[in-house]
């Protein structure tokens, strides 16, 4: 039976940059653009799941949930981020990358992101695939239907 334990993620330190989406939601103490340190979702759906662990409700088997913190880890201005998809053509994967690199360069300030090709292949340098730098205007980062060539649904070739 999955525990508590089994789903902590380990912590990173003590996030000391303030958030650059302070800039966007003011001095709201309380709103619906950050996640709290200590919100958790719950593992078990139903009532009846958690009333049969028998476990008090700090015990209960929680996910850490997602979310943009007030506080950061990582500088922006010296983060370098990159984006891989992979299993096969999926429709809206170029809007989807797109808002990843305008949110990135916009909201947070980040001004190095690439993108990846040919799935879990494109990083494996020795497989040949070219790294791409996605901006907001380029064409990789836009509705030109640049995620064919990303998400390939064989398995990378890895050289010996």
């Amino acid at each position: 039976m999955v525990t508590l334990d089994d789903l902590q993620v380990r912590s990173l330190g003590t996030p000391t940059i303030d958030s650059p989406l302070a800039l966007y939601v003011g001095g709201r103490e309380t709103n619906e653009y950050y996640v709290g340190e200590t919100d958790r979702i719950l593992y078990d759906d139903t009532l009846e799941l958690i009333a049969s662990r028998g476990v008090g409700l700090h015990e209960l088997p929680t996910f850490e949930a997602g979310g943009p913190r007030r506080s950061i880890f990582f500088d922006p201005a010296t983060t370098k981020v990159g984006v891989v998809t992979c299993g096969g053509l999926c429709p809206g994967l170029n809007d989807v990358i797109r808002a990843i690199v305008l949110e990135l360069h916009t909201h947070y300030g980040v001004r190095d992101v690439i993108g990846f090709q040919h799935g879990y292949a494109g990083l494996v340098e020795a497989n040949g695939h070219p790294v791409v730098q996605l901006t907001p205007s380029s064409s990789h980062a836009s509705t030109s239907g640049a995620a064919r060539s990303w998400a390939p649904r064989a398995a990378p070739r890895i050289p010996r």
